[in-house]
């Protein structure tokens, strides 16, 4: 009897609506935490991307300063500076200078040279569709 009174008792006690209220005290607790849990998770989880992105741009930037130092440390790339700011040059080349004042006197004659076998209506033209012959 003492047990089938204290199965009654549990069953009124687990039938109180104060028994309600602490699970549902007990359940919204464990659910905020529950989704604490998941914010942080999601945070995490873009933090973790971001960094993986940034490490596939840093390797990018890594592999493209590793190709030019070894350019930089070629013999091509020293003979160029070398030609370049030293003026030198191979045995049995031979060395052109060209001004940038001979240039221009060039395109100027020939330019004058077109101009003045050119009828107006023609030159008109040229001037207003840029047509370079």
């Amino acid at each position: 009897m003492i047990s089938g009174h204290k199965f009654q008792s549990a069953k009124k006690w687990l039938q109180s609506k104060f028994f309600l209220l602490a699970i549902i005290i007990v359940l919204s607790f464990l659910g905020l935490n529950f989704y604490q849990l998941w914010q942080q998770k999601r945070l995490v989880d873009l933090e973790i991307n971001t960094l993986q992105q940034k490490m596939i741009s840093v390797t990018e930037q890594n592999q493209e300063l590793s190709q030019l130092i070894d350019y930089l440390n070629s013999t091509a790339y020293l003979e160029k500076r070398a030609r370049a700011d030293l003026n030198l040059k191979k045995t049995g080349e031979q060395a052109v200078v060209v001004s940038a004042n001979q240039v221009t006197d060039e395109l100027s004659d020939q330019q004058l040279s077109t101009s003045q076998t050119l009828s107006n209506p023609k030159k008109w033209w040229r001037y207003f569709f840029n047509i370079i012959k």
